[in-house]
């Protein structure tokens, strides 16, 4: 859900609602607060001028309870990717971890 929910997030080129679901540690060099205040003065630069990034499918779901990667298929501009996004549970809600999210290799 949070994954969806990010994408959505993206597409909308909606700074406070990206910025939610990610991992409070998400950027090593600013706060998220700094980071949407960012986002916010230029939305082109976070999100793409053309943002035509799209969830076609979640795979696969693994993990334990406090950490998970979420195996997807995603489309950019018009090329499938398999992506793996890993989520953190922070004060019990799942966040994304941006900077461990990494293009992949798994089965279809």
């Amino acid at each position: 859900k949070v994954v969806s929910k990010l994408f959505y997030a993206a597409k909308e080129k909606d700074c406070k609602a990206f910025m939610s679901l990610l991992y409070k540690n998400a950027f090593q060099e600013t706060s998220l607060g700094d980071a949407q205040k960012e986002c916010e003065k230029d939305k082109d630069t976070y999100f793409g001028r053309d943002n035509s990034a799209e969830l076609l499918s979640v795979k696969k779901i693994s993990g334990d309870k406090n950490k998970a990667t979420v195996e997807t298929v995603t489309k950019e501009d018009g090329t499938e990717k398999k992506t793996k996004i890993l989520l953190i549970r922070e004060d019990g809600k799942w966040k994304v971890d941006i900077l461990a999210t990494t293009e992949a290799e798994f089965a279809s």
